[in-house]
């Protein structure tokens, strides 16, 4: 029942086009470009204007410009089109510009910082010296991120009491709200989010993020080797918590290990649990025929580790439904496996399962399960996301995320 995973392309990509004033130029065929420009704008909508994006690179859409390689370039190279790219793509606006290439084009060879070099663009350019096809879409996003902020290298100098936020990806479930529901939380203990690199930061404010005391990661599998370079070259830790705060336990323990990272007090944000935790029990506890409407509900789930980890104990320990396929990149994650062994449930750890009450997934492969009537059911947790609005608070995280996930499971 896996989902099929996006590669570190989609992931590196949409890292770059997480930043407000970064504009990712694909050294690629047009084929490589369309879907990235519509998703890219879908995901984080940027007012770029209405004029100069007319012709190539861009012919109408201003996200993802490309340099439409033909058969010829293959054959000759494609610098001098690289060249004259990067000059058009220049004059629209004072944006970063990050190069990178289509998986095909990187079997060229072209010459892409010398071309940045010869348009006299080497502080506002630069390419990227990895290939991101063969690695998990974290992993592309967070060597996108890495290579954003040596491209920035900022000056360290500390301002007490404000964190950055890391990983946290535009293709995340309603990622603005997760910006907002994670800084509601941690500003209950005292602390200011200064940015969150990658999802609606400036590149401007990268140059930036070496001020601030701490990192806090939200979807920590996103921010590995970010954290890392926080740590190593500026001395700014990040917390340590496995899984992300989905579910009131999961929130909890996030609260803590912030906490536990920075001295802050954690108990005006766990008392906002808390009161989430008493308002939903309330609610559920109203009416029999909703208080047991889940228990013995059968699931199927696949997701990023971080979040499928909390959410199978989530869903089975408070709400008393029951996995029948439970499927992740890594399943230790959280403790989850053993989790699973200590309930007697080893067998559904990536087990193919045709059909269930419920299926929690990404948008499209949610809506797919659904229609498809093997699942009477589904619920969204996060890319590609389902069409549609949020008109409110659409997250997944804390205390608002609990509570949106349990109005979809139960209104359904």
């Amino acid at each position: 029942m896996t989902a099929v995973r996006p590669d570190g392309f989609t992931g590196s990509l949409i890292a770059a086009e997480g930043f407000s004033d970064v504009r990712l130029l694909l050294h690629g065929p047009g084929g490589c470009r369309f879907r990235y420009a519509r998703l890219s704008n879908e995901l984080y909508p940027r007012d770029d204007g209405c004029t100069g994006f007319e012709g190539p690179p861009f012919i109408g859409r201003s996200r993802v410009p490309c340099t439409y390689v033909e058969e010829e370039d293959y054959v000759f190279g494609g610098r001098d089109k690289i060249r004259s790219v990067l000059e058009a793509v220049a004059s629209v606006d004072d944006a970063t510009i990050v190069v990178m290439n289509s998986p095909g084009v990187a079997l060229i060879g072209d010459d892409v910082p010398r071309a940045i070099e010869s348009c006299g663009l080497g502080g506002r350019a630069f390419t990227v010296d990895y290939n991101p096809v063969s690695l998990s879409m974290c992993e592309g996003f967070d060597m996108m991120i890495e290579c954003l902020l040596k491209f920035a290298s900022p000056d360290r100098s500390e301002k007490k009491d404000h964190v950055n936020l890391i990983g946290v990806p535009i293709i995340c479930k309603d990622w603005a709200g997760t910006v907002a529901e994670a800084t509601r939380l941690l500003g209950a203990m005292g602390l200011d989010v200064a940015m969150s690199v990658g999802s609606g930061c400036s590149f401007r404010d990268l140059k930036d993020a070496a001020t601030s005391e701490y990192n806090v990661s939200v979807f920590p599998e996103y921010c590995v080797r970010t954290s890392r370079y926080f740590e190593k070259e500026f001395d700014i830790r990040t917390n340590r918590c496995d899984v992300a705060p989905i579910g009131f336990d999961a929130t909890e323990e996030w609260l803590r290990s912030v906490a536990n990272l920075t001295g802050r007090d954690p108990r005006p944000a766990l008392t906002m649990v808390e009161h989430a935790r008493e308002k939903a029990h309330d609610i559920l506890s109203s009416d029999d025929r909703v208080a047991g409407k889940m228990r013995g509900v059968h699931f199927c789930i696949d997701g990023e580790s971080s979040v499928v980890s909390p959410l199978t104990r989530w869903l089975f320990e408070y709400l008393g439904m029951i996995p029948d396929s439970v499927s992740a990149p890594d399943l230790s994650c959280g403790g989850l496996y053993d989790f699973l062994e200590s309930k007697g449930l080893c067998d559904v750890a990536d087990r193919l399962v045709h059909d269930s009450d419920c299926m929690l997934s990404s948008g499209d492969y949610a809506s797919t399960s659904k229609l498809s009537g093997r699942f009477q059911f589904s619920v969204d947790l996060g890319f590609p996301p389902r069409r549609g609005f949020n008109f409110h608070n659409g997250t997944i995280i804390g205390c608002t995320g609990a509570m949106n996930l349990l109005d979809e499971i139960y209104r359904q």
